[in-house]
């Protein structure tokens, strides 16, 4: 490719996908107070193409997103692309140092608050003659601030124009997604651009995260993972029988573009999917207390678990779908299988919610760690629907019924069959040393089986086992079931009603029970259960 294509199919690339990078011009426009902003994200003028570079759009005397071709270093081609102060002197601008000064105070002290944001990035300056050698990125001191001078702070790539891919294309979008939130607070000077609460994408999934699901709704991007092997790394992501020292052990492609950059780090992540065929888009939940983990870390837990078996039940459930189970460590060089590790209970995913595609919560659909600047409007609709229960006001528009009887499902939370297998296992050796008389699997008279009930003397307890992300789901699961068995259609046989999952609950999980107790005078318990130990490690009622 020329420069001049490369350049074009940028803009292009940017204006047609959902990238973080469309917000540009019109948050230029609301800082600037510009009436007029371009389309386009890089300045496509041949006059200065020809030159071998360009900016963004109206950047000429900011902080600006540049790439260029530069004259051969150390043997080797060199294609830029990253962020820029140039203080080379127009017409319009006789003193860019004076205009950037503050710009230049605010990346300072970006670098004093947030050390190592930048640390995959390299920093050099050229000086009209000639450039320095690449560092790592550092304070602009004085002697940096010289008429005439360029200073940058990115990536390159050692190819000539003609051998640039699509890949590389993709490489470079990604690069300025990151940079992003830099440019809004060093130039924008918007202060809370740099935020740990994050917004990720997930690959599809209609199993809940727990096991691969096949390729339904998966992306049809031919520059994706997804696309090309029917799997993402995330479909494992709440597989939660797979505890480590209390902690599980996933992960996120957008983490895995910037390891260096991110590990170590601890974000409030919350997750979106989009099914491909329906473009329906869903807010899956929050991981709160997400940490990034290392390369070392991450070899560890592979071997822990080759060792448990777990990775070759991965690869077997690869292997239902007759997808190659080699690409499960091939696509990261057989290094990344994980790269964040979090706690079951800081995962705050319950019924996925259908986001509409405009919101501007979602504000790009790329495979990048993007800020979390505000909910969707149906997340902020439940939230505020909270303490304001009661009859409708008189001024309340008319609902609007639905024209067709037809329904469609999205994505779903769903059990961990495998992790329910062993609760029932290990409940059962559990209950028989407490003295309890236990039977498995029992028909009701009112139908169905009852996972487990233990009977002391002519006393039944009726146990239910439910395996969902959370203890609100599997509660809400198990309840119309046990309910059911004990009492339908007009029978008390049970003394007691257990709810068993492998979750803590929270605090408004026990208020919900003890509600629940008191309200409707039911001997109602729930059991936190850890299948490995063998034991009950919460009862709350």
């Amino acid at each position: 490719m020329t420069f001049s294509e490369i350049v074009k199919e940028l803009n292009r690339r940017i204006k047609e996908s959902d990238s973080i990078l469309l917000n540009l011009q019109s948050e230029r426009s609301e800082k600037k107070g510009l009436k007029r902003v371009s389309s386009k994200f890089f300045n496509d003028r041949e006059d200065i193409l020809n030159q071998g570079y360009t900016f963004h759009y109206g950047g000429g005397d900011e902080f600006q997103f540049n790439i260029g071709k530069e004259p051969e270093y150390e043997g080797e081609p060199v294609f830029r692309f990253g962020l820029a102060f140039n203080f080379q002197a127009s017409q319009s601008v006789p003193d860019p140092i004076g205009v950037q000064q503050n710009q230049i105070q605010r990346f300072n002290q970006l670098l004093l608050d947030y050390t190592s944001d930048l640390s995959e990035e390299r920093f050099w300056v050229w000086n009209g003659s000639g450039r320095t050698k690449s560092t790592a990125v550092g304070k602009i001191f004085k002697y940096h601030q010289a008429l005439g001078n360029f200073l940058f702070i990115g990536k390159s790539i050692a190819k000539e124009l003609k051998d640039i891919t699509k890949e590389d294309l993709e490489l470079i979008i990604d690069e300025f997604e990151y940079l992003y939130p830099v440019y809004q607070y060093v130039q924008l000077e918007m202060d809370q651009a740099i935020k740990l609460d994050k917004v990720a994408r997930i690959c599809f999934n209609t199993e809940g995260w727990v096991k691969p699901s096949g390729p339904v709704g998966k992306s049809k991007n031919q520059d994706t993972h997804e696309a090309n092997h029917g799997f993402g790394h995330e479909e494992w992501l709440f597989d939660f029988s797979k505890l480590i020292n209390g902690y599980h052990f996933g992960f996120l492609e957008p983490i895995y573009k910037y390891p260096d950059t991110y590990v170590g780090k601890v974000f409030n992540v919350n997750l979106i999917t989009i099914d491909s065929g329906s473009k329906k888009r869903y807010w899956v939940g929050e991981i709160q207390n997400l940490e990034v983990i290392g390369l070392q870390e991450n070899k560890r837990i592979k071997k822990e678990y080759q060792k448990r078996g777990w990775y070759r039940e991965m690869e077997d459930q690869l292997k239902a779908f007759e997808l190659d189970p080699l690409l499960l460590g091939e696509w990261t060089g057989n290094e990344w299988l994980f790269n964040v590790k979090f706690k079951p209970e800081d995962c705050k995913i319950d019924n996925l919610i259908e986001v509409d595609p405009y919101d501007k919560a979602i504000s790009s659909t790329r495979y990048t760690l993007i800020n979390l600047n505000k909910l969707p409007s149906e997340i902020e609709d439940r939230e505020g629907a909270h303490g304001l229960f009661g009859p409708p006001l008189k001024s309340d528009s008319k609902p609007s019924f639905a024209k067709t009887s037809v329904r469609t499902s999205g994505p779903r939370i769903t059990e961990i069959p495998h992790l329910h297998y062993k609760i029932t296992e290990s409940l059962y050796q559990f209950l028989d040393k407490k003295g309890y008389t236990v039977e498995y699997e029992r028909l009701s008279p009112a139908g169905g089986k009852v996972d487990m009930i233990g009977w002391k003397g002519t006393k039944a307890t009726f146990f239910e086992i439910k395996t969902y992300p959370n203890a609100k789901a599997c509660i809400r699961e198990a309840l119309g079931q046990i309910l059911e068995y004990s009492l339908y259609p007009a029978e008390n046989r049970a003394f007691k009603l257990v709810i068993v999952s492998h979750n803590k609950s929270i605090d408004l999980d026990q208020k919900y029970i003890k509600h629940l107790r008191e309200s409707l005078n039911l001997n109602l318990e729930y059991w936190g259960f850890d299948h490995e130990k063998n034991e009950v490690f919460e009862i709350i009622k």
